[in-house]
């Protein structure tokens, strides 16, 4: 392509010429080309068939003498049902540069889509202007190449949509991305956007990572007590929101079979959101520890509260809806499945599901949390890894793919709720499965977490990489990466360890790998700041 963006980019040079359309036909004559000629009805442009090299090409050039649109028709032919791969390329192609136009159009006649190509010069000269039309040749072999290779490469991911594939597959590397934290004085808050309408008890249970919370009371503004019914929804809280204040709530509860009462409080802070009619909070809840023996530390663990904050969204999705787009979208793959059409990734989720509860669960939380509704993607998964655990020895293999997946969902979205014991237990169950995403989740769960396992094993994966790889040029670019990453993180747990003689030497050896100075630049000014305050 670069060759004739050097020839397009020569000629769109401005000098003094006689006419656009005298030096178009003088180009033609030379060339030996024989063309027909057509006004438009209007008489403000002038249309040139004509044949070069066994090539079909129009020219468009309009009476303002400002230049000459060259059009390539038809390089390519492709059924209809894989418009979705023509579009991909196209757009592909046309991403990557700007004076070569590569369209699309369909054709009912014979229920074909027919790709063209075309560019623009200002100015036409005898010689460039032949080797921009030779040009097009090799594009269109090279997009013919391209497109046989993409085609290859969708019927392997199972779908036509390559570029929506692609999509999701970024949107979850960034959501990954998003969880390798630099360390800052203070914590990193995490957002947690939901949909869902929550009771107490599940809102403890997940903000707070307790387990059997059962609310016995709870009083709001020291004013109205909830108990019994009045507990298993926040219609309440949404009542008294509705003025734009923030609401306390102080709650007595136990925890599964010990009858003990323990505190905890609850701030409602509405937050607004331009342009949603969603209600938004911010809850920030605290566990009441019990009071500290008087020869505990004033810098000890024990007493200090548990604490958590989240922002939900109050506007419920409708049930109803819910389900139908899920049998909708599961009747729909099955179809696509049975007539040897590709699937969708959530479609490919939900195909060889033969329970209906487990696949609505299945479906709905990986869409969940691909919204970053992780808490309310948390409920679907759970209920899906359930119904899944205990027929697991009788599942066949494509739903033990799904339960690796489901686990894989479960772990991420109790991570970015800085539930890392959670998320482990979860994760424990891919973290041999040589999946680079599975593994890069766990690794992110160990470091944010704080748990030393992490050194055993990215020490690990980097012996088993090595010793798959002799060389460090043999290792390929996305994998490299993966190495990089597990380099980061290992050094960051190095910090929260108190190790930083080895966090500092780790840093300072990524400073001449691009992909890894920025983030060790951060983390070694963080490393002299602690120093700082050890001195002090």
């Amino acid at each position: 392509m670069m060759k004739l963006n050097e020839i397009l980019q020569r000629v769109k040079r401005k000098r003094e010429r006689t006419s656009v359309k005298a030096d178009f036909k003088a180009v033609m004559r030379r060339n030996n080309c024989k063309w027909h000629e057509q006004d438009d009805r209007k008489g403000k442009s002038t249309r040139y068939y004509f044949d070069y090299q066994g090539g079909h090409f129009v020219a468009d050039i309009k009476d303002s003498n400002r230049g000459v649109d060259i059009t390539f028709p038809g390089i390519a032919d492709m059924p209809i049902d894989e418009l979705p791969l023509v579009r991909t390329l196209c757009n592909h192609y046309n991403a990557s540069n700007t004076l070569i136009k590569f369209t699309y159009s369909t054709s009912e006649e014979d229920n074909k889509a027919h790709v063209h190509l075309s560019f623009f010069v200002n100015t036409v000269w005898p010689d460039e202007l032949p080797e921009s039309l030779t040009a097009c040749f090799y594009f269109q072999r090279q997009f013919c190449d391209d497109y046989s290779s993409l085609k290859q490469t969708a019927a392997t991911d199972g779908t036509d949509d390559v570029e929506l594939n692609h999509q999701q597959l970024l949107r979850e590397r960034h959501l990954l991305a998003q969880q390798e934290m630099r360390h800052q004085p203070d914590p990193v808050e995490q957002w947690d956007f939901t949909v869902d309408k929550p009771n107490f008890n599940q809102l403890l249970e997940r903000m707070l990572g307790l387990k059997g919370v059962n609310c016995q009371e709870v009083v709001l503004d020291r004013q109205t007590t909830l108990t019994g019914n009045d507990l298993q929804t926040l219609d309440a809280v949404a009542s008294q929101l509705a003025d734009g204040q923030p609401l306390t709530a102080l709650v007595r509860l136990t925890l599964g079979n010990d009858e003990t009462t323990h505190l905890a409080t609850m701030l409602f802070v509405p937050e607004p959101v331009e342009g949603d009619t969603a209600q938004y909070w911010r809850i920030t809840a605290t566990l009441v520890q019990p009071s500290p023996s008087r020869t505990a530390s004033i810098s000890s663990d024990t007493g200090q509260p548990q604490v958590s904050t989240v922002l939900i969204a109050w506007s419920g999705l409708d049930t109803a809806k819910m389900r139908a787009e899920f049998d909708y979208m599961w009747q729909e793959a099955r179809l696509r499945r049975r007539d040897g059409e590709p699937l969708d990734e959530l479609q490919q989720l939900i195909v060889d599901v033969a329970d209906a509860n487990i696949g609505y669960n299945m479906y709905w939380g990986r869409k969940l949390m691909l919204d970053k509704c992780y808490y309310q993607a948390l409920q679907h998964l759970e209920n899906a890894f359930n119904g899944m655990r205990t027929i697991y020895l009788d599942l066949r293999k494509e739903m033990r793919n799904a339960f690796v997946e489901t686990c894989y969902y479960i772990g991420f979205c109790y991570t970015e709720l800085r539930l890392y014991r959670d998320a482990y237990y979860y994760l424990d169950y891919v973290r041999s499965d040589g999946n680079v995403r599975h593994t890069t989740e766990l690794i992110n769960c160990l470091a944010n977490g704080k748990d030393f396992r992490l050194f055993a094993v990215t020490d690990d994966i980097a012996q088993s990489i090595h010793d798959q790889y002799e060389h460090d040029e043999d290792i390929p670019d996305g994998l490299q990466s993966f190495i990089n990453f597990m380099r980061r993180r290992r050094a960051y747990a190095l910090i929260d360890h108190h190790q930083l003689d080895e966090a500092e030497k780790a840093f300072t050896a990524m400073l001449d790998d691009p992909e890894n100075s920025d983030y060790a630049l951060s983390e070694l000014a963080y490393i002299k700041r602690l120093r700082q305050n050890e001195k002090q």
